[in-house]
Parts: C-alpha cells; structure tokens; sequence
C-alpha cells in the first residue's frame, strides 16, 4: 500500500520572506510520525527552488519543479531542462497541470514528451489529468483522460508509467 501524498504546488506566489515563513511552520509540524505516515511534497517556483531544497535538506521532505522544458538544452530563453531540475536536487517534475495546458496551449503530446525528459534524467514525473468543464458537461471525461494518459503511455511504455 503506498502511504498518502501531502503536496503542495505553491504556483507563482509568494516573495522569499513568504516562502522562509511557509518553511518555518512546516518544518516546525514535521514529526517522525508524520513523515511515516505521508509523504510531503513541495513544489515551489522556479527561482524558489534552490533556496527550499536547502531549507528543507534532512527533513524527509521532497522538493520537486512545477515544469519541465522538452529540450535538454540550448538556446531557449527562460527554458529549464530536465538535467537542470535535477542537478538543484529535485526529485519531482509535475508534467500536465491544468493551467499549463490551458495557458500554455500545451498538447498531450508536448506532456508526454516532458514525462519522457523527466524520467530521463532520473526525476519521477507526476502526471497531471483532467477534463475542461465543457469537455466533463459534454460527458467527455473518460476520452479526454484516457488520451492523456495513452499519450504517455506510447511514449514510455508500462516501465516509464510504474515509476
């Protein structure tokens, strides 16, 4: 049985002194106990996220990037490649948040492709599924998130979809 997951995806909020004092109460909740009952995830900002995986370091907390670029590298201003995320010490990508693909017209393609450049370098990626309100008022559900999932699922197979 996998223990419960506590995530939080802090989005684009918060200022450094916002996030020292987020940290400050979480770690400050942190038990033994706790941490062996649930597994606590955070996924702060981009330029939030070498200063929380150091704030952080030791407490069984695990830091992961909202996002993930589909190139390894090159010349993608404000890019973030997976090899990037995972040098900082992240663990997690989220690949497929609702608001991505409707602020950023992202396919199910392009989300399947960032889970790929997630688990290759080495992150666990988180996908993300859902339906538009017109898509779940159309009973368009299940298509709209079996797509997503099969989208994936051709491009890393049942090995990449277990972890």
């Amino acid at each position: 049985m996998r223990k419960p997951i506590v995530a939080g995806n802090w989005k684009m909020n918060g200022e450094l002194a916002d996030i020292d004092e987020l940290l400050k109460y979480i770690l400050r909740g942190l038990t033994i106990e706790l941490l062996a009952r649930c597994d606590i995830w955070l996924f702060p900002a981009y330029v939030h996220l070498a200063t929380v995986i150091s704030r952080v370091e030791g407490s069984g907390i695990v830091v992961g990037s909202q996002d993930v670029d589909v190139r390894t590298n090159g010349a993608v201003t404000g890019g973030v490649s997976a090899s990037m995320i995972s040098d900082l010490g992240c663990g997690l990508v989220l690949c497929g948040h609702s608001e991505r693909r409707i602020l950023f017209d992202e396919s199910d393609e392009i989300v399947a492709k960032k889970y790929e450049m997630g688990l290759s370098a080495g992150l666990k990626p988180i996908l993300c599924v859902g339906e538009s309100l017109a898509d779940r008022k159309a009973g368009n559900t299940m298509a709209v998130v079996s797509n997503q999932i099969d989208e994936v699922f051709d491009r890393v197979g049942i090995d990449g979809m277990s972890r």
